[in-house]
């Protein structure tokens, strides 16, 4: 997928449109191919738009090693979560960030890898 389809599918997330089927199997098909270039890659399934620890292991997979900050409010029935994935905290030109916002804090950790890998498909390492 290209950079426009990733960022159309974090943004997605970000509207909360994961309730719709074609927009989840999408995601999922997207973080599959992501995934599919891990060694030790495991399933993967609808689980990591909901836990937490599903989706904060794909990113351990998928970019060990990257810091990853998260900052929300926590209320009933929906949140205000953000999420940035970075290389690391030592520097602050990382040519690759990525940046997502949900009402939860597994989509926020999902939109966000959908950020980095859609600025890796524009040629940022």
């Amino acid at each position: 997928m290209d950079h426009d389809g990733l960022t159309s599918l974090a943004d997605a997330i970000e509207s909360d449109a994961t309730s719709d089927p074609e927009v989840v199997a999408q995601i999922l098909h997207v973080l599959r191919e992501i995934q599919a270039d891990v060694p030790k890659g495991e399933g993967l399934d609808e689980t990591v738009l909901t836990s937490s620890d599903a989706a904060l292991g794909l990113v351990c997979s998928v970019l060990p090693g990257w810091e990853i900050r998260m900052q929300g409010n926590a209320v009933s029935g929906g949140g205000n979560w953000t999420c940035s994935l970075r290389q690391g905290s030592g520097r602050d030109d990382d040519e690759v960030i990525g940046i997502g916002k949900a009402q939860s804090p597994a989509k926020s950790v999902v939109a966000a890898l959908l950020m980095v890998a859609a600025r890796r498909k524009r040629g940022y390492v």
